[in-house]
């Protein structure tokens, strides 16, 4: 990975950006280590969520999905030691919660919501 993922225009005001340029991010690391001088990459979101550090504190996890199998999504960021978690889960399908939603937050009657599905406005992509 190159030095590139600063905003536009912020090396350069540094005085670093032709410099910081020559050479590959572990290139820098190397040197600022040997140095003893403290240092951190700046990692896009794929480099982060692989990081070691990411992996070990189980920021991406795989959970089953109902169409889909086991999918990648983002843990818990926080955790408190000796509290239950509750499990996670995968995103729901497109329009899974949708006569919920309906019949809970918008007082929908099942006459209603019955309609709908018959027109094929609701669960769509749900089986239903």
């Amino acid at each position: 990975m190159l030095i590139e993922n600063f905003r536009p225009g912020v090396l350069e005001r540094l005085g670093l950006g032709a410099r910081t340029r020559t050479r590959r991010v572990a290139e820098w690391q190397a040197i600022l280590e040997a140095h003893d001088v403290p240092h951190a990459p700046v990692l896009g979101v794929r480099e982060a969520l692989s990081h070691p550090h990411a992996r070990s504190r189980e920021m991406v996890v795989e959970v089953p999905h109902e169409s889909l199998g086991a999918v990648r999504v983002l843990g818990r960021p926080i955790r408190f030691p000796g509290s239950p978690q509750a499990p996670l889960a995968a995103p729901p399908l497109l329009g899974q919660h949708m006569a919920d939603i309906l019949r809970r937050e918008l007082n929908y009657s099942e006459e209603a919501i019955r309609a709908l599905r018959e027109r094929g406005a609701i669960d769509r992509g749900t089986g239903k």
